[in-house]
C-alpha cells in the first residue's frame, strides 16, 4: 500500500481508483470509493470530500458516468474492448516491432481499457510466436528518421540483408541519404529517400537499417523531385509502388475475371479503375504503377491476370512465365 497525504492528492486518487476498479457493469459507490482510497493509498477521507472531487472531475470533462439506476460512478474507458483488440492485433501483426517493445506496447494498451480488460489479454505471452524482426533500436531509429524528414536533414546509416538464420547482416557500406518521407506498406515501414547524389527515389526498410545518425547537412525535400511537384500524396505513391520498387509510374491495363475484384481492391483501393467487359466474365483493370511493382503483382496473380499494356511489361511477364514453366518441366 502506498500512503499519500494531502487533500490535493484526493482528486488523483479517485481518478486512479475509478480507472483500476470501475466499469459500466461495476460502478463504485461513494462508500466503495472510500474503502479503495483507504486501502490503496492510506488516506482517510469523508464521503462529502469524495463527492466534491467527483463533481470537480466531471467539471474538468473527465468521462465519469453514473451507474444504472443512478447508483455509483465509473470512468468510461478511452477505448472499447473491440477497439483495443484491433490495436493489440495491429501490434502483433507489425513485424517491424521487436518482441520486447511489442510486449511493452501491448501492456500499455491494455491499461487503456475498462477495469479487468488487461487480465484477459493473453497476447503478451504470444508475442514471440509471431514472425518479427529483432531490431533492438527500431523506435529510436524511427524517431531519428522522423526528425530528419521533418527538419530536412541528411542521414547516415548501414543497411542490412537477412541471413539464412533470420538475423540481419550489414552489407558492408555506409550510406548517406536525403530522407523524404516515412511510409507504411506491405506491413513494413519504409524510408523514401535519395542517395549518392542521384535524383532517384529509393526505398529502405526501416527494420533493416542500423547505426542511424542524423547529420546537420541540409537535405532535399520531396518537392525537389518530379514525382511530387504537384503535391505530396503518400497514399497514391504507395499504391503506385505497392511492393516498394522504384520507377516512374506508367499507365497499365490488366485483364482479370470479375471475381478478382476483391484482390484488386485490396491491393490498390480506389486508385484502380475496374471496367467490366462485354463477355460478362472479365474486366479491364486500369491504373498507374511503376513497371517492376506491376510485374510482381501480375506474377502473383498469373493464373487469372493478363497484362494488356504496356507492351514492354507484357513481354517481361511472358518471359518470366516461360522461365517458371521451364523450371517445373
Amino acid at each position: 500500500m502506498t500512503t499519500i497525504s494531502g487533500k490535493k492528492a484526493l482528486t488523483l486518487c479517485i481518478l486512479k481508483v475509478l480507472r483500476a476498479h470501475s466499469s459500466s457493469e461495476r460502478p463504485l459507490t461513494i462508500a466503495q470509493l472510500e474503502e479503495h482510497i483507504e486501502r490503496d493509498y492510506g488516506m482517510k477521507v469523508g464521503r462529502n470530500a469524495i463527492s466534491r472531487n467527483l463533481s470537480l472531475l466531471r467539471e474538468m470533462q473527465y468521462p465519469i458516468r453514473t451507474g444504472p439506476g443512478g447508483k455509483g460512478a465509473y470512468l468510461e474507458p478511452l477505448f472499447s474492448d473491440m477497439e483495443l483488440r484491433v490495436l493489440i492485433d495491429s501490434v502483433l501483426l507489425s513485424r517491424y516491432i521487436p518482441p520486447q517493445e511489442a510486449r511493452e506496447l501491448i501492456g500499455k494498451l491494455s491499461t487503456l481499457g475498462r477495469a479487468g480488460f488487461s487480465s484477459g489479454v493473453q497476447d503478451v505471452q504470444a508475442v514471440d510466436k509471431w514472425q518479427r524482426m529483432h531490431h533492438k533500436d527500431f523506435f529510436e531509429c524511427m524517431e531519428g528518421l522522423s526528425r530528419a524528414v521533418r527538419e530536412h536533414l541528411q542521414v547516415r546509416f548501414v543497411y542490412c540483408r537477412v541471413g539464412t538464420d533470420g538475423e540481419l547482416i550489414p552489407d558492408g557500406r555506409a550510406r548517406q541519404a536525403h530522407p523524404l518521407a516515412l511510409l507504411c506498406a506491405q506491413g513494413q515501414y519504409y524510408l523514401l529517400a535519395s542517395y549518392d547524389g542521384a535524383m532517384e527515389l529509393r526505398h529502405f526498410r526501416v527494420d533493416h537499417m542500423r547505426d542511424l545518425a542524423v547529420t546537420s547537412l541540409a537535405a532535399l525535400t520531396p518537392y525537389d523531385f518530379p514525382e511530387f511537384r504537384g503535391g505530396v500524396d503518400l497514399a497514391r505513391y504507395a499504391a503506385e509502388h505497392r511492393y516498394m520498387y522504384s520507377g516512374e509510374p506508367m499507365r497499365v491495363t490488366l485483364r482479370m475475371p470479375l471475381t478478382a475484384a476483391g484482390q484488386v481492391y485490396d491491393a490498390f483501393g480506389h486508385y484502380a479503375q475496374m471496367v467490366p467487359n462485354d463477355d460478362g466474365k472479365t474486366m479491364d483493370v486500369r491504373l498507374r504503377s511503376s513497371l517492376e511493382n506491376m510485374r510482381i503483382f501480375a506474377l502473383q496473380y498469373a493464373s487469372v491476370c493478363e497484362v494488356i499494356e504496356p507492351r514492354e511489361l507484357r513481354e517481361q511477364v511472358r518471359r518470366d512465365v516461360q522461365k517458371i514453366a521451364q523450371r517445373y518441366e
